[in-house]
């Protein structure tokens, strides 16, 4: 199976397996015939003895080799151009990217540092409640050390008035141990019997208020001492929470200013790396125009050179016939026996396990390795050679616009047994059958040209 290329120089000529569609045209065809015009001009100097064989062949096949290494090296820099260009497209996604991330370190470290502020404004807060609390307690402990004070004076007091009531209580035993009557008549008169009636009634009701102001002092004192515990069990609790909140509070801002320091480096490396990328991206750009520039320039140099082909190949194009235009009819012979596997025209296949689609330039006769491969009609052999895939390849001129090409010849054991500039009979076998280029499997590429470009061979074999 082979597949159609370039036509014209015989080293860019793509034949054998697949390749991208639309590397077949024109230019191919326009090399072909250019080079054939060539090998006429150089057997008409032989021929005729107008210039020295050797020198001319010395120099047409050095501009022959020129246009071979410039078309291989305008591939090349157009491949060194594509990569160039898509190194600068990775770098600038690479660009969008870290200015993408650049934006989103900035919005999070102006979220943290607003957080940051909010949190010490929050700290601020809790200090002047801790000192607020601190102080509370301070009261707090004061009035209950005032109430212990209060308490144990209270409780002398009440000693006091424990150690008075029992000595009226003692006192008002003895006095009602007395009857009335040894009362009335232990009395001097009347007036002291009253008084000592009157004293009694008195030590009663001191007694009744002794009484009752112990109880008093005693509720009083109980209910002081369980307030001020209570006020100081609450702002000792109160001064725990805040402890622990302005902790909380200060261990959050150090996240949070830890946060912006590593945001802060992360986006300074991001930026850095983004310069880098810039920088990447304007070489690749100025490396890819530089290739642009580099394919122009050797295309001037190919087109110079194919101008020079031309020149030459005119001032003898007449000399072997070829100056006259394919009249019509057929080629005298098939140039091999064998199964034609692929057609002219467009086709699709498999190769290498992937779908490939192209227009073929010819057609694929497959036989057996080194069958013989003879010349479809008399004419002179214009090009032996390689294209630029590898393959084998003879090209024979029958007119001015009209030749034959003979693809994947075998190059080893059997190569091509005829020469550029040689004419050649109908049937007279030129090279065998081989595997050269890119092929699937041994056979031949045939190809019929008219007018630089290639037709479909069918209609011009017997």
């Amino acid at each position: 199976m082979t597949a159609g290329g370039r036509l014209g120089d015989p080293s860019g000529v793509v034949q054998g397996a697949p390749r991208p569609v639309g590397r077949g045209g024109g230019d191919r065809l326009r090399k072909v015939a250019i080079l054939g015009l060539i090998v006429v001009f150089l057997c008409a100097m032989f021929s005729a003895g107008l210039a020295s064989p050797a020198r001319a062949d010395d120099d047409v096949s050095t501009v022959l080799k020129k246009i071979s290494d410039l078309e291989r090296a305008i591939q090349v820099s157009r491949q060194n151009a594509a990569r160039y260009q898509q190194a600068q497209s990775q770098y600038q996604r690479a660009v969008a990217a870290a200015n993408a991330r650049i934006a989103a370190l900035s919005n999070q470290q102006l979220n943290a540092q607003s957080q940051a502020e909010d949190v010490a404004d929050d700290i601020a807060i809790a200090e002047e409640q801790m000192s607020l609390l601190t102080l509370q307690l301070n009261d707090t402990v004061a009035y209950v050390e005032s109430l212990d004070a209060a308490i144990d004076e209270g409780t002398k007091m009440l000693a006091q008035r424990e150690a008075i009531y029992g000595d009226h209580l003692r006192l008002v035993y003895r006095q009602y141990r007395v009857t009335p009557l040894e009362m009335l008549l232990s009395s001097a008169n009347l007036a002291d019997f009253a008084q000592r009636v009157q004293l009694l009634m008195v030590v009663a009701r001191q007694d009744q208020q002794l009484a009752t102001d112990i109880k008093r002092l005693k509720t009083d004192n109980e209910d002081k001492r369980a307030t001020a515990q209570l006020k100081q069990a609450e702002v000792e609790g109160l001064k725990v929470a805040m402890t622990q909140q302005r902790d909380a509070l200060t261990a959050k801002r150090a996240y949070l200013d830890q946060l912006i320091v590593d945001t802060s480096a992360a986006r300074d490396a991001t930026q850095s790396a983004k310069e880098q990328f810039n920088d990447a991206a304007s070489n690749a750009a100025q490396a890819a125009q530089s290739e642009q520039a580099r394919v122009a320039e050797l295309q001037r140099q190919r087109a110079a050179a194919e101008q020079l082909y031309a020149q030459l190949a005119a001032q003898v194009a007449g000399r072997f016939g070829l100056n006259k235009a394919y009249p019509g009819g057929k080629l005298v012979q098939w140039p091999v026996s064998g199964t034609i596997t692929s057609y002219f025209g467009n086709r699709c296949f498999i190769y290498l396990r992937r779908n490939y689609c192209d227009f073929h330039t010819g057609i694929d006769i497959a036989a057996p390795m080194y069958t013989p491969v003879r010349a479809a009609a008399p004419g002179v052999v214009q090009y032996v050679g390689y294209e630029a895939y590898g393959a084998m390849i003879v090209i024979i001129g029958h007119y001015s616009n009209f030749q034959t090409e003979y693809v994947h010849l075998d190059n080893r054991a059997r190569p091509p047994i005829v020469q550029a500039g040689q004419t050649v009979a109908a049937g007279q076998v030129i090279a065998y059958i081989g595997m050269t280029g890119l092929t699937t499997g041994p056979h031949l590429h045939f190809m019929t040209i008219l007018n630089k470009t290639p037709v479909n061979p069918l209609p011009y074999l017997p």
